[in-house]
């Protein structure tokens, strides 16, 4: 009896470690994937805010470049009323913007340099935007010079309105360039590519080699759909079973079935979804 007792109380005392063991491992878990959430909400906030400040440089060059064009018509019609107080107002208004957006680009730059967001596209931009302004200041320079050397030749407007007029269409085409390139950097950003087939669909095409995923540079680009992910937030799979194959967060998508029988991926959060890879690759069956 005494034995009996003995061996059901060791059974307790190990079905107790046990559960303890799986509570312990279950509440890990829990932790891991709370911390995994706040990094990717983390990073999509530091690219939204880097985005956004890339934006405001670009809009800033806009503002620079109309008030330069002020500056330009101001400094051919001398004899017209106020032309000196507004070639005074926008230079001062050039200069300061100038400083700011210079400013912008090296915090820019530094935070760049830290940041833990996918951002080689972000870094591309933001060279390209230092690039502009070492441009520009080397043009404001040489307009200062023409404005304080203008205020000793008002002698000759005639062939002088002509070359401004055109430094003044040369100045919209920049602004229209620079706005083109502007939607265009947009929408590269906020491009992405899908693929949906069966195991032999994506062998065929180099997408899938040797049970990996887009590991080979010679996978058929064409069999891709390009999307943009701010409009894209459901990708029928037509197929009523399927398997995602790329990495993309677990609890950023979901996959339901559809009226048809057939599943549907729906996208619930677009900055974490295509936070590891533009592409997204699924198998289906």
């Amino acid at each position: 009896m005494k034995k009996m007792m003995l061996a059901a109380l060791c059974a307790a005392l190990v079905l107790s470690c046990n559960t303890k063991k799986e509570q312990d491992h279950s509440e890990e878990l829990k932790k891991e994937n709370e911390a995994l959430k706040l990094e990717n909400s983390q990073k999509d906030e530091e690219y939204n805010e880097l985005l956004s400040l890339i934006n405001q440089v670009q809009e800033g060059f806009i503002r620079i470049n109309e008030a330069e064009g002020r500056v330009i018509i101001a400094n051919g019609n001398l004899e017209q009323p106020n032309a000196q107080e507004q070639i005074t107002e926008n230079m001062r208004f050039i200069q300061s913007s100038m400083d700011q957006y210079r400013n912008m680009i090296s915090q820019l730059e530094k935070r760049l340099s830290n940041s833990n967001a996918n951002s080689n596209s972000l870094k591309a931009i933001v060279a390209n935007l230092k690039s502009q302004m070492e441009e520009k200041t080397a043009q404001i320079a040489e307009l200062k010079q023409q404005v304080e050397e203008k205020d000793q030749q008002i002698a000759a407007q005639g062939d002088q309105i002509d070359a401004l007029t055109e430094s003044v269409n040369q100045l919209n085409e920049e602004n229209e360039q620079k706005s083109q390139a502007l939607e265009v950097q947009e929408t590269e950003l906020n491009t992405a590519w899908y693929a949906l087939g069966t195991r032999s669909d994506l062998k065929e095409e180099k997408i899938l080699v040797n049970g990996e995923v887009l590991k080979s540079d010679k996978f058929n680009k064409r069999y891709f759909t390009k999307i943009d992910i701010r409009n894209t937030k459901e990708i029928a799979l037509d197929s009523k079973k399927a398997k995602v194959l790329t990495s993309h967060p677990a609890n950023s998508y979901t996959l339901t079935t559809g009226s048809n029988g057939h599943l549907v991926l729906k996208i619930t959060n677009t900055n974490a979804f295509w936070s590891m890879s533009k592409y997204l690759v699924v198998q289906v069956y």
